[in-house]
């Protein structure tokens, strides 16, 4: 082959090579710039709020209550918060959600003239009308509130329901918190059934205390709700009132015994109460009017 032959030969090749070229070019579609994937958002569960106010606890107080018509039946449940912020709080609220059904504690007690300091608690107890629960369960309570410097809180928490080893009911009135305890759950037939009322001034000024000659009463109802026995029945009361300065957290109380008597009405006054389940009332005489919640308790057979 010629040198002539050969440059001509390279020229057809090149020549080849660059319309291959152009035609690869027309033929596929046109790159795009590279891009990194956009990354997909990825559903979260609301995080549960940890914060200034736990649960401290939720308490069985009363297992049970029979039920009446001030009185509906059901469990009585104690939920206690405290505050750990280092703002007070001015309005408190929580949801308890069992089987389906919401019960609302309110705490009337927390406000803008009576705010829940730093460290302090907050209790409220209630009777919850056809509420079922296990104590090894957890259920959601949502809490909503307002601190004193304006901010809203809103959260849901897991709550466990425990037995309270403390035998006790309680009812606010104002500044007045009324508790009551006993000694027992259980009775034999005769046993005197020992209880203590205390009444606390759970401001955080000094009150005016009214006494009167009946600062204390209480009443014990069977399991049908019909009054057995109120420790002022037939009773003579002294009648006076005198006024003490009772200064923020300062108590008074007064220990009580039933023997286990009937005084409903004069017929039966002093006749034995029968074996079954009872509940017990503390109460404060008329010028306060405020009754706790009931305590179960049972006259065992002999």
């Amino acid at each position: 082959m010629t040198k002539a032959q050969v440059v001509l030969l390279l020229v057809i090749l090149l020549i080849g090579a660059v319309g291959a070229f152009y035609i690869a070019q027309k033929e596929l579609p046109a790159s795009t710039p590279s891009t990194s994937p956009t990354p997909t958002p990825t559903a979260t569960s609301a995080p549960v709020y940890t914060g200034p106010l736990p649960v401290v606890p939720v308490s069985v107080i009363q297992p049970y209550n029979p039920g009446g018509p001030n009185n509906p039946p059901g469990p009585t449940i104690e939920v206690t918060m405290q505050n750990n912020s280092t703002n007070s709080v001015v309005s408190l609220q929580a949801v308890l959600t069992l089987s389906g059904q919401n019960f609302t504690y309110i705490f009337n007690d927390v406000s803008e003239n009576n705010p829940m300091l730093p460290n302090h608690d907050a209790s409220q107890t209630q009777v919850l009308a056809g509420g079922v629960f296990e104590t090894n369960q957890t259920y959601p309570m949502l809490i909503t509130g307002t601190l004193q410097n304006g901010t809203s809180f809103d959260f849901t928490t897991p709550i466990t329901i425990i037995q309270s080893n403390q035998l006790a009911g309680s009812g606010t009135k104002g500044n007045l918190l009324l508790t009551m305890t006993l000694d027992n759950f259980a009775y034999n037939i005769g046993e005197p059934v020992n209880l203590t009322l205390t009444i606390t001034n759970i401001s955080k000024q000094t009150i005016n205390f009214t006494h009167t000659g009946l600062d204390f009463d209480f009443q014990v109802t069977n399991g049908t709700n019909n009054l057995v026995y109120q420790w002022s029945n037939f009773r003579a009361i002294p009648q006076f009132i005198t006024i003490e300065p009772l200064s923020a957290g300062v108590t008074i109380s007064s220990n009580f015994t039933w023997l286990q008597t009937c005084n409903f009405n004069a017929q039966v006054q002093g006749d034995a109460a029968s074996p079954g389940t009872y509940n017990i009332i503390g109460q404060t005489g008329p010028t306060y009017g405020i009754r706790t919640t009931p305590i179960q308790m049972t006259i065992l057979e002999p």
